[in-house]
């Protein structure tokens, strides 16, 4: 039986978290800049991007703030149609199991739409998510944040978002819930931990075992 957990419900953010779709989401990003004309990400700033918050990005870019909802739209099309082409971090259906097992609530908060998520979780890992809250804002996951953990009647300091991105923590920490940042998403580490996320993962390993230590007398694998 699982006793003393920190966190009884880890809510992770999808793209760049738990599927890798960093490289396909810079290219996508080039693409839905000639259709709505702002600048491209040039292949000699990727990775100095990768240290900038979505909003940095957004204005580097020269991205309209009106347009960013047709945007997103286009985004999520258009990874609908590359689907192949993503695969889940390695370690991702381990760590999802392991977690269940342990008795703590998983579900889901991302900008990706429920269909693409569901067919790159699989069904064996989409069963053992209690709640997904999808197509959010770029800028809107607090308020789906709070609806998750109201809907399964947990206590805030007892959750925590886990995410690769800066808008991530800023989501969790505007409504006071613990933030966790991931080592191998879009953001750079040295970035995720300049906003002193709760909890830093440096591998699905690590992440596991900070969420539930491997010690406690009773653990099972």
């Amino acid at each position: 039986m699982t006793v003393n957990l920190k966190y009884k419900l880890v809510i992770f953010d999808f793209d760049g978290t738990l599927a890798d779709t960093v490289h396909l989401f810079m290219d996508i990003t080039n693409k839905a800049a000639d259709k709505f004309n702002f600048n491209q990400i040039q292949d000699h700033e990727r990775d100095r991007l990768r240290g900038f918050s979505a909003r940095q990005i957004c204005q580097h870019l020269n991205v309209a703030w009106w347009k960013i909802p047709s945007i997103s739209v286009y985004m999520r099309s258009s990874i609908t149609k590359h689907l192949n082409m993503i695969n889940l971090f390695s370690g991702v259906s381990d760590m999802l199991e392991y977690l269940s097992n342990h008795d703590v609530k998983l579900a889901i908060v991302s900008s990706n739409s429920m269909r693409n998520i569901a067919y790159l979780l699989g069904p064996k890992n989409t069963a053992l998510i209690y709640a997904f809250e999808c197509d959010t804002k770029i800028f809107g996951k607090s308020k789906r944040l709070k609806k998750i953990i109201s809907q399964l009647e947990i206590k805030r300091h007892e959750a925590i978002y886990v995410g690769d991105e800066i808008r991530d923590m800023d989501a969790s920490k505007k409504i006071q819930m613990a933030s966790g940042a991931v080592a191998w998403g879009y953001t750079t580490s040295e970035a995720l931990k300049n906003q002193f996320p709760d909890e830093f993962f440096e591998s699905m390993e690590d992440l596991r075992n900070k969420i539930v230590p491997a010690n406690r007398m009773g653990d099972r694998a």
